[in-house]
């Protein structure tokens, strides 16, 4: 065009430069010639293809089907003919996937026709190499085409990206979440990375399967849906007893790489499992997933809102991850180390709370990560049995706290004070509230703050 402006100049640039890539193929309509020197002259000089593209070939040939005129041979479009077509647009877009390319427009309208019912595949100005640019070029306003475009091309179906005006901290976040999904590596229940580009900071992507059913949240409502209605339905809407048992079982098994791999996923949710063809699931949004054993903490700010009711009990605040405070004076660090510090030197035992994993190089985000107990502390344990027991409702049988129960916790409190007692430290502060109480009544004696080894230090 003239009046074409600087961006189109470069797409123009963009799509020779992917024609010269591709090479020379039977199918693709090749480069003869072109002019780059001068930006106000650019030009690109292919084959002349005499029946213009398939799309109109097509119709051309309807129009002559119904047509009493005499009529070329070519525009005979039988089965034979529609074979030899396909035949060829196959080729050529095997020849692009050997060169690395995704060709981002395939269409009827892009490919073109000439003697002999010779084709060629043409327009590759959404071509672009994902291997070694791993990353789209277009401008995140322009209209592409979905209906005939590559999964791996779809923007909110197989591609994400950072916000345009995404902060660093955003930025970041994306950052972690490729590279978590690149450590958990392939999985067939995983979302795993097609492509993704890294290099430029302003243009992140990440490319991954595209699930045409989106996720299990939407698509377990649109079976509802379809239940109710008396229209026909797609058979991968009969969603029984076998087909939850089908789905619940992949997420297992994605869950158990996961943790296999030495990784918590901190949300999962029906809204970040996605389905694909026969029922097929694949866990995604590592977003919040960690590395819990080489990291040992969570990099999310204390005040963001994090989702509690899928979540991994490791990555719950306040149950069994542990943190300075965001403002916390050195002497608050300090003592916070000197807790670490005395977890690890007293090591396991079966009624201490022990130490999962903790970050204690960089100073600002000092980390302690213990098991999980989901009845909190001993003082709030009792007194939660003295209300059930002054309820009418029924109550869980660990709320039954009689005698028996009584010695029980005693008894455990005790091996786990004469273990602090052996490794040679003082427990500076026993008392119900630092006791945790965990399923089957399984108590840990907890906060180590005060805990001080009186035969080293004295």
């Amino acid at each position: 065009m003239e009046n074409a402006s600087e961006d189109d100049k470069l797409g123009f640039l963009e799509e020779i430069r992917a024609v010269v890539h591709l090479g020379f193929h039977d199918n693709l309509l090749g480069l003869i010639n072109c002019c780059t020197v001068v930006r106000d002259h650019l030009y690109l000089i292919t084959k002349f293809m005499p029946y213009g593209d398939l799309k109109s070939f097509l119709r051309k040939c309807r129009e002559e089907e119904n047509s009493d005129e005499p009529r070329e041979d070519i525009y005979n479009f039988e089965v034979m003919q529609m074979y030899q077509v396909a035949r060829q647009i196959a080729r050529g877009m095997d020849h692009i996937a050997r060169s690395r390319y995704v060709h981002g427009d395939l269409a009827a309208r892009n490919v073109l026709v000439g003697e002999r019912l010779k084709v060629k595949i043409s327009d590759f100005g959404l071509a672009e190499d994902i291997y070694s640019r791993g990353y789209r070029r277009q401008d995140r306003l322009q209209k592409i085409p979905l209906k005939w475009m590559a999964p791996e091309r779809m923007e909110g179906g197989g591609v994400y990206t950072a916000q345009k005006n995404a902060s660093e901290d955003d930025k970041l976040g994306f950052l972690e979440e490729i590279r978590a999904v690149v450590h958990l590596g392939f999985h067939d229940n995983l979302l795993g990375l097609i492509n993704c580009c890294t290099v430029v900071r302003d243009h992140l992507y990440l490319i991954t399967k595209f699930m045409p059913y989106g996720d299990l949240k939407s698509f377990l409502r649109k079976c509802r849906e379809e239940e109710n209605s008396d229209e026909p339905r797609e058979d991968i809407y009969n969603f029984e007893v076998m087909q939850m048992y089908q789905v619940a079982r992949q997420i297992a098994r994605g869950m158990d790489h996961i943790a296999r791999s030495r990784y918590v996923h901190g949300d999962l949710a029906a809204r970040n499992v996605l389905v694909g063809e026969r029922l097929k699931v694949k866990i995604s949004d590592f977003g919040l997933a960690e590395d819990i054993y080489s990291r040992g903490y969570r990099r999310q700010d204390r005040l963001q809102k994090i989702p509690l009711k899928w979540m991994a009990p490791e990555r719950m605040e306040g149950g069994g991850v542990y943190t300075a405070q965001k403002n916390a004076s050195e002497d608050d660090k300090l003592g916070f180390l000197e807790e670490i510090r005395a977890v690890v030197h007293l090591g396991f035992h079966d009624n201490l709370l022990g130490l999962i994993n903790c970050c204690t190089v960089v100073r600002d985000h000092l980390y302690l990560i213990t098991k999980f107990m989901p009845y909190g502390d001993l003082k709030s344990f009792l007194r939660k049995c003295r209300e059930e027991e002054n309820s009418d409702e029924p109550r869980e049988d660990i709320y039954n706290f009689e005698v028996m129960q009584m010695y029980q916790v005693a008894r455990q409190i005790a091996r786990g004070m004469d273990h602090i007692a052996r490794s040679r430290y003082v427990h500076g502060d026993l008392a119900a509230r630092n006791v945790l109480v965990g399923e089957r009544l399984k108590v840990k004696i907890s906060d180590f703050g005060l805990a001080e080894d009186i035969y080293s230090r004295g």
